[in-house]
């Protein structure tokens, strides 16, 4: 956010030392030996500040943070009317997961259709720059769905110019949301069809 550094206050019990921290807080946090368990939420605020950080380090030293999730970015103009935004994986996107002391990241298969999803809504309308934090993973594809306040919805599917995968602490530029998309009635793929009637 501009800054190499910053402070952050708390309270712990005199007799421990501080060797994990994480950011933003989550209250369901637990740590163990496999390592220290989070959630990344499905619905998300289309900030940066979204995007998990854990630093590793002590009291007197300070803490160095790392991103342990990948972000994609894109730019969204007030003309095109777009109300959500939603990536749409084969694999998991949100909710739990377990960062090792080395910074790796595990996850167990999606229990829910929602976990293989991220999504940034607004009313009114989304415009200017939107981040959207997803787990990483050996993925290359880009799966987008695009909601405008009509309801109709365009769909972006490509394999990223990258070639790269999601990963952690990167940042996948997507660029402006083009006015040549094209939207049409839909539901999305992994919606069950209970929720498409």
């Amino acid at each position: 956010g501009g800054s190499s550094s910053t402070a952050f206050s708390g309270e712990k019990p005199e007799w421990s030392h501080l060797a994990t921290a994480f950011y933003p807080y989550d209250a369901k946090a637990t740590l163990g030996s496999a390592g220290l368990s989070l959630t990344l939420p499905q619905s998300q605020t289309g900030k940066v500040a979204d995007a998990v950080m854990v630093g590793a380090g002590n009291e007197d030293d300070g803490f160095t943070f790392r991103n342990v999730c990948a972000l994609l970015r894109m730019d969204i103009p007030a003309s095109l009317g777009i109300r959500k935004v939603e990536l749409v994986r084969d694999d998991r996107v949100t909710g739990p997961f377990t960062v090792s002391s080395g910074f790796g990241i595990s996850s167990t298969a999606p229990t829910s259709y929602l976990e293989k999803r991220a999504e940034v809504s607004g009313t009114p309308a989304l415009s200017g720059e939107i981040v959207i934090s997803v787990l990483p993973s050996a993925s290359r594809q880009i799966q987008l769905a695009l909601t405008r306040s009509d309801g109709k919805v365009a769909f972006v599917n490509t394999a990223f110019p990258s070639g790269k995968a999601y990963e952690a602490g990167r940042i996948k530029n997507l660029g402006q949301a083009g006015a040549s998309l094209t939207f049409c009635d839909a539901a999305l793929v992994a919606d069950p069809t209970d929720s498409q009637l």
